[in-house]
């Protein structure tokens, strides 16, 4: 039911794209298949800004960049963003490295 909405598909579609990805660019990286990635929060491409950045496309394609619900989204994308951007800088500053 969901996934025949276009707006929701596109970032649905967007997160589980962005979660596969990490086994690739993982085996390219270490030489090893972790099949965990799959399921795994945080790292590199990142399945919440995939996630974003595909709603606000989509409300932009469908709705048009005028629209009030894709003002909301940018404005959305920007907070999540700034908050991503936060965390990420206080775990490497104290979270170690393994």
């Amino acid at each position: 039911m969901l996934l025949s909405y276009p707006i929701t598909a596109a970032a649905i579609l967007g997160m589980l794209i962005a979660q596969f990805v990490k086994v690739p660019i993982h085996f390219i990286t270490s030489r090893e298949i972790d099949w965990r990635l799959m399921l795994s929060t945080g790292g590199m491409p990142s399945s919440h800004s995939s996630m974003i950045i595909s709603l606000t496309t989509a409300i932009g394609l469908t709705s048009g960049i005028d629209s009030n619900a894709f003002a909301i989204s940018v404005i959305f994308f920007h907070r999540l963003s700034s908050m991503m951007q936060r965390v990420s800088a206080d775990r490497q500053v104290f979270m170690p490295k393994f």
